[in-house]
């Protein structure tokens, strides 16, 4: 059991091709991986606490923590999506396999409500990005928030 450790792997191949080769025949894991597009994560991240860190890749997220902390170390070097895990762990000869209670306590009205908090405190929380990276801040927010506008929301599952 592994909570919250993956997205520092900086490595990832390596460390689950190292999984899959320590793990018996039909053995299970469990990892907690922090899901970085959570509209609450988006808005103050779980391990620094800062507006828009899962937004970028690891270079520019070290930046942005060094800007405001020149001594910080930045360790969150994964923050995939569903599929680009799903793909990571195919590519070692594993497969993912999201629990039932993933989303037991998720509702579509409090992920929408979610994402208006986000978007009405996008302004104060840009405010607090580095001068150096609020464009592309900014911009990776729009794209986040035009790829939540356009889910599809039919089924339960979307």
């Amino acid at each position: 059991m592994a909570n919250d450790v993956v997205e520092h792997v900086s490595k990832l191949d390596a460390f689950l091709a190292n999984l899959r080769d320590w793990l018996a025949p039909e053995a299970v894991v469990y990892l907690e991986i922090p899901n970085g597009a959570h509209p609450p994560f988006v808005g103050k991240d779980g391990h620094h606490e800062l507006f828009g860190l899962t937004l970028l890749d690891f270079e520019r997220g070290a930046a942005y923590l060094r800007a405001l902390n020149p001594g910080g170390v930045y360790d969150t070097y994964n923050y995939f999506d569903l599929e680009g895990y799903r793909r990571a762990f195919e590519a070692a000869g594993l497969s993912l396999t999201l629990l039932p209670e993933t989303f037991e306590h998720v509702s579509l009205a409090s992920l929408e409500g979610q994402v208006e908090q986000l978007r009405a405190g996008a302004g104060e929380g840009l405010a607090t990005v580095p001068e150096t990276l609020r464009p592309l801040v900014r911009e990776r927010l729009q794209e986040y928030l035009g790829r939540v506008d356009a889910a599809p929301r039919t089924t339960d599952g979307e």
